[in-house]
């Protein structure tokens, strides 16, 4: 044998009895329990357990403040004189008790900040909670859209029937502190027909590696007219049942540091309700004290986290004078596949560019979902491509849904609905419904208490698409309450004037009393019977059939409502709306 082979064979008999060894070490720490005691050492050493389930907790529940704010939450208050209590903690109440509120605090130690990443805490509460670390914000449930007013308000998203569990992050680490901190729970009562208060955080838990914090998804998210001249409202449609806030500033995407944005700007909080669809929510909040006229950003961001969503920016209207622009009613069973979406959008894009500056959008959705009210992936497809638009998280929208609502039960029709903007009132009115008396009355309501200078009504139809009972009974109507404007959806455009004295001269109409312009718009995702259109044409000033964008400037004066063909930009109508009688 040779000494090369010589050394091969050594060499193979070593390697085989150090084989022989790892194999007995296996079986060996196998049978010892050696595997879960090193893998609990490496675990004790990455995070550690600040509150476990029969932790201590102080709490008040007496129905009296803890405090001015939310001074309570922090490290420097006082809780000596509160009540003390091991584990679960369970209310049972009645119409007249006080105590539509507790509040929790749990102080812990932590020394040594620069190894820790996150927290991971499991909470189960009824009916609605806030958690704070060290006096801020980490975690929401069920908490109504911009939270509490005062510490002992009641209020809920979502109605509770039984007890509500979440376990949820904290990313951002900035408000612990090097030594004591406090960990404060406030509780809320849903109303007075709740009938218990119900809170149990079973651990705490502090890692030393990293989370990965997705950014939010808003593709659902839309920016809608407020109740208020200076609010404006985020509604965002999610699979996410994570807490969410919207942080808002003066500023464009330009002028704004992404670093410092939770700095400077306004927080509020995000109310989520469930939909009828599994695993789908509407988060919703309201921008407040905006100024007119002045650019504003903003983002959403998970609570407890630190990444934050893309950022919009949207500008304030002024005061002197409004800008909308109006495309139509969309047909929302067109919507469906990559495509039609896509050509929503670039649509909708190419018709506010021909609008130019515009302060807000005014869009029907003709949901006419009865046959997909059990089909989820396609009813929510189509609703996400209605809100995926750039446009509709940019400019604020009002929109009328005709047919069912996302948010009501299958049986459920939507109703009636109105904004108030400005000196314009806009009705919204479910003709389909037939029920003549209900919407007068409806109208005749509005316009009594609103008292503003136009008023315009938004049907999912044209009355002269439909029968000569319709006709008759609408037109009497909009004369009664002098109805000024008539905006309806439908595949093609057109406009005419219904009135006794009113003359149309050079595109200036000089309205009279009782006297209403009727403008019918489309998109591409129109679907109007064929005799309709006819019908339209028969009663029109003015007609197309291509899709159009209706730009429409209202004053204390006038109105004045320009058309675009969205196809090759041309400006193809022209009407001035003037009264002097309000």
């Amino acid at each position: 044998m040779s000494q090369k082979d010589l050394k091969i064979k050594i060499g193979v008999s070593i390697l085989l009895v150090l084989l022989l060894f790892f194999s007995v070490f296996v079986i060996v720490a196998a049978r010892s329990n050696l595997w879960e005691k090193w893998l609990a050492k490496e675990e004790s050493i990455q995070s550690s357990e600040l509150i476990t389930e029969n932790s201590s907790w102080k709490y008040m529940d007496t129905g009296q403040e803890p405090g001015v704010g939310n001074v309570w939450t922090t490290i420097k208050y006082d809780a000596d004189a509160w009540e003390e209590k091991q584990g679960i903690y369970k209310k049972d109440l009645t119409g007249d008790d006080l105590s539509s509120t507790a509040f929790f605090r749990y102080e812990f130690n932590v020394e040594n900040l620069n190894n820790f990443q996150y927290m991971e805490c499991n909470i189960r509460y009824a009916d609605a909670v806030i958690v704070y670390l060290n006096g801020s914000i980490v975690y929401t449930g069920n908490v109504p859209s911009g939270g509490y007013l005062s510490n002992q308000d009641m209020g809920a998203s979502n109605t509770v029937n039984t007890i509500e569990e979440a376990t949820f992050y904290i990313t951002d680490m900035s408000d612990l502190k090097k030594g004591l901190n406090v960990l404060a729970i406030e509780l809320h009562r849903k109303d007075v027909d709740s009938t218990k208060l119900y809170f149990h955080l079973p651990y705490l838990r502090i890692f030393e590696t990293k989370k990965e914090e997705s950014v939010p998804d808003t593709k659902g998210m839309m920016l809608l007219i407020g109740d208020k001249g200076d609010e404006l409202g985020v509604n965002w449609m999610t699979d996410s049942d994570r807490p969410y806030k919207i942080e808002y500033m003066e500023g464009t995407k330009e002028e704004v540091d992404e670093s410092t944005f939770s700095t400077y700007s306004k927080t509020v909080i995000m109310g989520s309700k469930k939909t009828k669809y599994d695993g789908m929510f509407i988060n919703t909040a309201t921008l407040t004290r905006l100024k007119p006229g002045t650019d504003y950003v903003y983002r959403a961001v998970q609570i407890g986290g630190k990444e934050g969503s893309e950022i919009y920016e949207f500008h304030t209207a002024e005061k002197q004078e409004t800008i909308f622009a109006f495309p139509g009613i969309v047909q929302f069973s067109q919507l469906t596949g990559q495509s039609s979406m896509k050509l929503w959008q670039e649509t909708l894009q190419k018709g506010i560019d021909l609008c130019g500056e515009t302060d807000f959008l005014v869009i029907g959705k003709d949901n006419n979902l009865q046959e997909d009210t059990l089909i989820k992936n396609r009813v929510v497809g189509r609703e996400m491509g209605f809100r995926s638009a750039l446009e509709s998280k940019e400019i604020p929208t009002i929109v009328a849904c005709y047919g069912q609502s996302h948010e009501a039960k299958e049986d459920e029709q939507a109703k009636n609905h109105y904004w108030t903007y400005a000196d314009m009132i806009f009705i919204s009115l479910d003709v389909i419904n037939n029920d003549y008396k209900l919407n007068r009355d409806f109208m005749e309501q509005l316009i009594k208490e609103r008292n503003r200078k136009w008023i315009i009504v938004m049907m999912n139809t044209s009355t002269f698409q439909e029968n000569e009972e319709m006709r008759r009974e609408y037109g009497e109507m909009f004369q009664e309450l002098d109805v000024d404007v008539i905006l309806s959806g439908g595949r093609a455009y057109s406009r005419y004037y219904v009135g006794k004295e009113g003359v149309e001269t050079e595109g200036i109409i000089k309205k009279a009393k009782g006297e209403t312009v009727y403008i019918t718009a489309g998109l591409f995702l129109g679907n109007m019977k064929r005799d309709a259109v006819t019908l339209n044409r028969e009663y029109s000033k003015f007609y197309e059939e291509k899709p159009c964008i209706i730009k429409i400037k209202s004053t204390r004066f006038d109105i004045t409502i320009e058309t675009y063909r969205i196809e090759d930009g041309q400006k193809i109508d022209f009407c001035r709306l003037v009264k002097n009688d309000k």
